[in-house]
């Protein structure tokens, strides 16, 4: 079977979900499919056409500016030129970035090209960004679909903050429907799911299917040259990720890091500048350390050796950060920040034998900081074995999700068939 992967980046940079597809490409390919990826940011950088780990990477080295108008003209490639110097105008005075025409051009030229020469079975639409299904849904609007499509829903588009600040809900959620109405297979998570519910009672579910993030693997030490050291004097906590006021709000992290104001206890920020957020600390502290952006190996390599690792949950009801799951996936003691009664975290926390909650807006920080001060210097030398976080979480292993996919393709083709 030929499948193929639609999103935004992937190998070399990656992101959360592009790791995600990065594990179940791989696993498919080792199943005896042969896998495609079509990465929609433009990457001039690399080759147009690359093979990596047996996955073939097809990239677009060009990509929506006034200076492929001018290319198309010196190859004589008139028609062209005109097309995208129009889109380019029309995009001039269109606001809605996620059903623009020239954003999907070269995407959508790339596309048809690999399907027709590769003659591709399945397409994976990787969502977040919706708008990364504008050059499928303009193909198939062209053309006879030759193949089955399916959204993988890993993050929320009508209810993301970061539209719903921008465009009406409505726009949104009629874009959404358009493209599930198009689609033959739809997955998504299950607090997005739940929202789908909720916000639509019309919702026709025979399309959907649950599967949550693949983020349960095994995890090792890898060499890494910005290993990051670790002072054994310590106890060690280390958070991995970004923050964000308006969705990840560290600031409660920090007031209560501060006032444990015990020396024997460090709190490692991977993945942040402390200039981004000195003005919220105390410049007399230091046993809040931050280290930047850090290469994947090094992350994983200080959450295996670290004490305890720090969660902070988002503002938003329908979104997990699937680096919770990489936290579980380590076996360490688990401080879990959350903002919301209904975070995702709590349902996977719930299962997890050694955390510690904390809504961030107590009646009482004297008395959250004993709590978190006593669950630190009671849990710093627990390790989980693998094994038994594999059978407590095997919902959220790559093997359950990679094999619920080929149970799906084979369905799929089965239906076309």
């Amino acid at each position: 079977m030929k499948l193929m992967f639609l999103l935004y980046d992937f190998y070399p940079n990656f992101s959360a979900n592009s790791l995600i597809i990065n594990h179940l490409a791989k696993a498919f390919s080792e199943n005896g499919h042969e896998v495609h990826i079509l990465p929609m940011t433009a990457s001039s950088d690399f080759k147009s056409e690359e093979k990596w780990e047996q996955l073939q990477i097809h990239r677009i080295t060009k990509c929506f500016d006034k200076k492929q108008v001018v290319q198309f003209i010196h190859g004589c490639h008139f028609v062209n030129a005109v097309k995208l110097a129009v889109a380019i105008h029309i995009d001039s005075y269109q606001k809605k970035e996620y059903q623009k025409t020239s954003w999907s051009y070269y995407s959508y030229k790339r596309l048809r090209s690999i399907i027709r020469t590769c003659q591709i079975d399945i397409i994976i639409n990787v969502c977040y960004p919706l708008e990364a299904c504008l050059p499928v849904l303009k193909y198939i609007t062209h053309y006879k679909k030759s193949f089955q499509w399916i959204l993988y829903m890993l993050d929320p588009f009508a209810t993301n903050y970061y539209y719903m600040s921008r465009y009406p809900m409505e726009d949104l959620l009629n874009f959404q429907s358009k493209i599930f109405e198009k689609a033959d297979k739809i997955i998504v998570t299950s607090p997005i799911m739940n929202e789908l519910k909720s916000l639509n009672k019309d919702t026709v579910l025979d399309k959907f299917q649950v599967l949550n993030f693949p983020k349960i693997i095994r995890p090792y030490i890898s060499p890494a040259v910005d290993d990051i050291w670790l002072d054994l004097h310590y106890i060690n906590c280390i958070f991995v990720g970004k923050f964000n006021k308006e969705t990840r709000n560290p600031l409660f992290l920090f007031r209560m890091f501060e006032g444990l104001n015990n020396e024997r206890i460090r709190l490692y920020i991977i993945g942040e500048e402390r200039e981004s957020w000195s003005e919220y600390l105390s410049p007399m502290d230091d046993h809040i350390i931050f280290y930047g952006t850090k290469s994947r190996e090094a992350a994983v390599n200080a959450q295996l050796r670290a004490n305890i690792l720090v969660n902070v949950g988002n503002r938003m009801n329908n979104q997990l950060p699937s680096k919770l799951l990489e936290y579980i996936s380590m076996g360490k003691p688990i401080i879990n920040f959350y903002q919301r009664k209904d975070c995702p975290s709590l349902e996977y926390m719930a299962l997890y034998p050694v955390c510690l909650n904390i809504y961030q807006e107590p009646p009482d920080d004297n008395r959250i900081l004993r709590k978190l001060r006593n669950f630190i210097m009671h849990n710093r030398r627990v390790n989980i074995s693998y094994r038994y976080i594999r059978n407590k979480f095997y919902y959220c292993t790559l093997d359950y999700v990679s094999s619920e996919f080929l149970n799906l393709f084979d369905e799929l083709m089965e239906y076309r068939g």
